[in-house]
């Protein structure tokens, strides 16, 4: 990588070598103080269009330098990027795709301290646990990766993808976001350890389910959503939302997580295997063939879809699908475009009224494009306007998405849904729609039933 020297010529010249006598002659002290800050300034916005012009050249030049010239340049640009310089959304794609390409998170993450407390962790997933610890007498979490008897390059590929992870967490900043302090390198060696607040209320299902307030998960969604470049969490689950001190939602694991860069030719992605849990899984993510392929991973669509069963979990307490195995969650979700039925119960009746139920409904509809986005769902929880349904054309496909959403201050078209309470019968399939499955299809539904039978 060719390196570019910069002359500042900002600066006060030499020549103005300061002694005793000479500041007595001086402006007063604050006049100059004033000079040299402005000066500095200059200089900053001067260096920021220099390193950005390198970047255009040559970004992966970057990734083949010496681990500590990696370090060095991911210092100058988080330099310029706490400048708040004009490049520093730039600057932060750029350190977020070096630590993609080299699995070397900047020195500024790493944290001494932080020790576990307890001999077991307190939560498992499927690639982490979660232990208790502290870190200068604060109870902190520590997302340690679980990672059993995997060769070097496999190690190598989860490391990287756990380091991305990290270096975005680090750059989000939302009040619905939880907090990330820093990642522990000694505690779980050589393992690295992400280190957050510990949130003693737990997480959504367990709490919200008594305290229902959608609203502070759709303003965290909708900023990941409004950030440019854009951030898809992938995820979204009332398990990967833990409860403050404050009682507020906050969106944590982003592990799943993609980054969609307008400016790249390619999105950058830290998912593992690119899907989340299945039954929060959008259809076009289950089968995209319905879709003519045009759906290739999560998008913010699939984000508003499992935003509806997040609202589910909350209202009803239970993961969407309960009494449903993940082979036959696929076939009503994909083949019959089911959803789950309105809750019977009397108190989830009187929290989830009729306005709540519609919109979550316009949200899990089965095509893409027919759902809101998170602006419009943040802006219709916020207001009191009433929703208008008329039935939809009748030359809408049968396959189609039950309610098709029109943006606010318009009417949705809706298909008559099932009375509350109605089960998933996903016995009888149409002769004709199974006409209409390739075989490789039909035979990878085959193996996943009979995978979860097992």
């Amino acid at each position: 990588m060719k390196l570019i020297s910069v002359k500042y010529i900002h600066l006060p010249s030499t020549a103005y070598t300061l002694s005793r006598v000479h500041v007595l002659k001086l402006e007063p002290w604050e006049k100059w103080s004033e000079t040299l800050i402005c000066a500095l300034e200059r200089d900053r916005a001067d260096l920021s269009n220099v390193v950005h012009q390198m970047m255009i050249a040559d970004r992966s030049a970057i990734v083949a330098l010496p681990s500590i010239e990696i370090q060095n340049v991911m210092s100058l640009l988080q330099f310029l990027i706490d400048g708040k310089c004009s490049w520093h959304r730039v600057f932060e794609r750029v350190i977020f795709y070096i630590v993609s390409k080299t699995g070397i998170l900047p020195s500024r993450l790493f944290k001494c301290g932080a020790r576990r407390v307890g001999r077991n962790p307190v939560i498992g997933g499927g690639f982490a646990d979660v232990w208790r610890g502290e870190l200068k007498g604060e109870s902190v979490a520590l997302k340690v990766l679980r990672i059993f008897q995997r060769g070097e390059a496999d190690f190598d590929y989860i490391h990287k993808k756990f380091c991305a992870e990290a270096v975005l967490w680090q750059q989000l900043n939302h009040c619905n976001l939880l907090p990330f302090y820093g990642i522990s390198e000694d505690e779980f060696d050589p393992l690295f350890a992400m280190i957050s607040p510990w949130m003693k209320n737990g997480d959504l299902a367990t709490f919200l389910k008594k305290n229902p307030d959608v609203l502070g998960v759709a303003s965290g969604l909708q900023y990941l959503h409004g950030l440019k470049p854009q951030v898809i969490h992938g995820d979204l689950r009332a398990g990967n939302i833990l409860i403050d001190d404050a009682c507020q939602p906050r969106i944590t694991d982003f592990g799943l997580s993609k980054v969609v860069d307008s400016q790249a030719t390619s999105i950058i992605a830290t998912s593992f295997s690119g899907k989340g849990t299945m039954r929060w899984q959008a259809p076009e993510l289950l089968d995209a063939t319905r879709f003519d392929g045009e759906i290739c991973g999560v998008t913010t669509e699939s984000d508003v879809y499992a935003f509806a069963f997040v609202c589910l979990e909350i209202f009803t307490g239970d993961v969407p699908f309960p009494k449903l195995r993940d082979g036959a969650v696929m076939l009503a979700v994909v083949v019959r475009s089911l959803r789950p039925p309105r809750p019977m119960d009397p108190m989830t009746q009187r929290e989830l009224d009729d306005a709540t139920w519609r919109l979550m409904e316009a949200c899990w509809t089965t095509l893409p494009t027919d759902r809101p986005t998170m602006d419009e769902v943040v802006g219709y929880i916020g207001s009191d306007e009433p929703l208008e349904i008329t039935p939809p054309p009748p030359a809408m496909p049968a396959w189609r998405s039950v309610h098709q959403w029109q943006p606010r201050k318009k009417k949705w078209m809706d298909r008559p849904s099932s009375p509350p309470g109605d089960s998933l019968d996903i016995s009888g399939l149409p002769p004709q729609r199974q006409a209409s499955w390739s075989t490789s299809y039909r035979a990878h539904l085959r193996s996943c039933i009979r995978i979860s039978l097992m």
